[in-house]
């Protein structure tokens, strides 16, 4: 049934298909579920935002790990031109 405005009215969308998207609408449960035509669900705004914030904490650890390791390793050539010297000033010149 096409209304004025030139839409479908879907009588009943329990678990409605659409013929165009091949999306499908699954309102059997508190919560209207909607799924690719693969099968897989959309996630939620809130599923979005939590994996957004999840991967903006993974991010920032991993940047600080990055810059822990930086300056671990500009110490290193000083520790070694350190111990260089030192070994230096042990040898005896023949």
């Amino acid at each position: 049934m096409i209304n004025d405005d030139g839409l479908d009215a879907i009588g009943e969308i329990a678990n409605w298909v659409s013929p165009r998207l091949s999306i499908k609408f699954d309102m059997s449960g508190e919560e209207l579920q909607i799924y690719r035509p693969d099968g897989s669900k959309f996630f939620s705004y809130a599923e979005v935002n939590e994996q957004l914030e999840q991967e903006k904490q993974r991010a920032e650890q991993a940047q600080q790990e990055l810059e822990a390791e930086r300056q671990r390793w500009h110490r290193v050539p000083a520790q070694g031109a350190i111990a260089l010297a030192i070994c230096l000033s042990d040898l005896t010149i023949l």
